[in-house]
This record gives C-alpha cells, structure tokens and sequence, in this order.
C-alpha cells in the first residue's frame, strides 16, 4: 500500500538534502582555494556530505536525486557546459560506489567511504578530461597523483565531520 505522508516526507528531505548539497557547492565555488591548494578545479567536497548522508539514511534513490539535483542546479545557476559535464561523471562515480557501499554497508567506516567516493569522484572528473582532450590524456593522467593524494586528506576530514554530524541529526 502506497503511504502518502512517508512519500511527502521522503520528497521534503531530499528538497532539504539537495539545498544543503547545493549550498555547500555554492560555498566551495566561491572560496579561493587554489590560492591554498594549487589544483585547478580542486574542490573539498563538502557535498558529498549531503549526498552520503542521503545514501545512507533514506537509500539509493533519494541519494541519486540529491546529487543530480545538486549537479543540475549547479550547472544552471554557476557554471557552463564544460563544469556540468566534469561534476556529472564525477557524480554518477560517486553514485555507484556509494551503491556498492550500501550494499557491504558494515565493511566500510564513513571515514572509508568518503575517501574512496572522492578518490572516486576525481577519478570520474580525470575519465571526462581524457574523453573532451582526446590526445593531450597524458597530460591530464600526470595530475592523476595530485588529486588522488588531496582526494585522500579531505574525503578523511569530510569522513570524520561526517562521523561526528550524521549521529546527532534525526531519524527519517
């Protein structure tokens, strides 16, 4: 039997998931970064917050929601073409490792899995960089090592924020 109000709730919390991704996409493009961290188009990846924790709480679906939500928003509201294409592999990434992790959920600490999501979010990123630059992949796959190594440190630190928030927020 379909539940309207479980339906209606489920709607609201993936709005409210995808307004906190989207601020805190917003939040990341207008921080000066690369003045700190000298990789072009490197982001902290504070939204995956938004997007495990959705993974994590209501399933897969409202977590795919969230973060095409978020990358569609993105893109219209901030970027062009080329970024919406560079977040959109880097997402559907995301979104499959996040699915494997659900599905050995007790194998994998946060911490874990926002590592391998971000290392997996730049790995989708570096994919569409060699598909748009065709012959100059050599060039994008020496950056390969850079992102990996800050994809490490900062899916650890959003992994441990997310250790320390996901406990305290309510039941859905």
């Amino acid at each position: 039997m379909w539940d309207k109000d479980r339906f209606i709730r489920q709607v609201l919390y993936c709005a409210m998931y995808t307004s906190l991704a989207l601020m805190l996409s917003f939040v990341e493009a207008i921080l000066p970064l690369t003045a700190a961290i000298p990789l072009p188009g490197f982001k902290l990846g504070l939204a995956n917050l938004a997007i495990m924790d959705s993974a994590f709480r209501m399933g897969m679906p409202a977590a795919i929601a969230v973060s095409l939500g978020r990358i569609i928003l993105m893109g219209i509201l901030f970027g062009n073409i080329t970024s919406f294409l560079f977040s959109l592999c880097g997402g559907i990434t995301v979104l499959l490792l996040l699915a494997v992790c659900r599905r050995f959920s007790g194998a994998f600490s946060f911490v874990g899995i926002s590592v391998l999501c971000a290392m997996g979010h730049s790995a989708g990123q570096l994919f569409c960089a060699v598909c748009i630059m065709g012959n100059g992949a050599a060039l994008v796959t020496t950056y390969a090592p850079f992102l990996a190594a800050a994809s490490l440190i900062f899916g650890a630190v959003n992994g441990f924020l997310l250790l320390g928030i996901a406990p305290r927020l309510p039941k859905i």
